[in-house]
């Protein structure tokens, strides 16, 4: 009996010393290097890139716009913007919860949208939520979003 328990013990040292780090820790560093990859993208006009990034089902919500549904419209949302404009931005991270196969992400998007024709630049001040589902190899792909303008009294509120 003895022995038995020893033999387990020690499997179980074994064990914990092959066993990787967190999901959730893997989650947040996966999307802090997605979403840096994302900005570069953005930056860079490098469409495909940035579109590389969502699920074939993804769906954008904007604050006032019409819900952006599937990656082809997703593809064509993000074309016509990069289209009209260099985009400047980065997102500032804030919660990251992983929930199985899915992960959430909250935060801010800042900086600004410069049109191509000239003119004055669009600042950017959103907040955003972000679910990402982790695909059949493992990866994570942005699934559902949602986001809209930062304003004054959000702002507020938030400091207290």
């Amino acid at each position: 009996m003895r022995r038995h328990w020893t033999i387990c013990l020690l499997a179980v040292v074994i064990l914990g010393c092959y066993i990787p780090a967190p999901a959730a820790e893997n989650d947040a560093a996966a999307l802090r290097r997605q979403l840096t990859q994302f900005d570069r993208d953005v930056a860079a006009g490098n469409l495909e890139g940035l579109i590389s990034l969502f699920a074939e089902d993804a769906v954008v919500l904007g604050s006032g716009q019409v819900p952006v549904i599937g990656k082809a419209a997703v593809r064509a949302w993000w074309k016509g913007i990069l289209e009209q404009f260099d985009v400047k931005g980065v997102h500032e991270l804030g919660e990251i919860t992983t929930m199985g196969d899915a992960v959430v992400l909250q935060g801010k998007g800042r900086g600004s949208l410069i049109p191509k024709g000239g003119g004055k630049a669009v600042p950017i001040d959103t907040w955003f939520l972000h679910i990402y589902r982790r695909q059949a190899d493992g990866s994570l792909r942005f699934w559902r979003g949602a986001f809209g303008p930062n304003t004054a009294a959000a702002e507020l509120r938030l400091a207290k």
